[in-house]
């Protein structure tokens, strides 16, 4: 699923730490640290004196751990699948090398 609007925000420019607190009715505390875990995570940029700026769209954003985790919950789901179908993780590991040969860690 894809959301177009989320897409093209590249450079906008967010509203200020007060400006945002009382729109939201939140303390500006309370937006000010949403603001710095955002540029933490590279969604922000904040340049002093001029303001905060959307670096990247929320759609390219993930934890530096979320490729394994993925890759981890896919793992397990295939694995779960071979077993209720009779097959060993060694068997499935030689299937996709065979399958995907010229691939590194493949037998081709």
């Amino acid at each position: 699923m894809t959301f177009p609007f989320l897409t093209d925000v590249r450079g906008l420019v967010a509203y200020t730490i007060p400006k945002l607190a009382v729109q939201l009715s939140v303390n500006a505390n309370t937006v000010a640290r949403v603001y710095a875990a955002l540029e933490r995570s590279g969604v922000f940029e904040t340049r002093r004196g001029v303001g905060s700026f959307v670096r990247m769209s929320p759609l390219e954003v993930r934890p530096p751990d979320e490729h394994a985790r993925r890759l981890r919950a896919f793992a397990t789901r295939v694995l779960s699948d071979a077993d209720a179908q009779g097959f060993t993780a060694g068997e499935v590991v030689t299937a996709l090398q065979e399958t995907r040969p010229g691939v590194e860690g493949s037998k081709a």
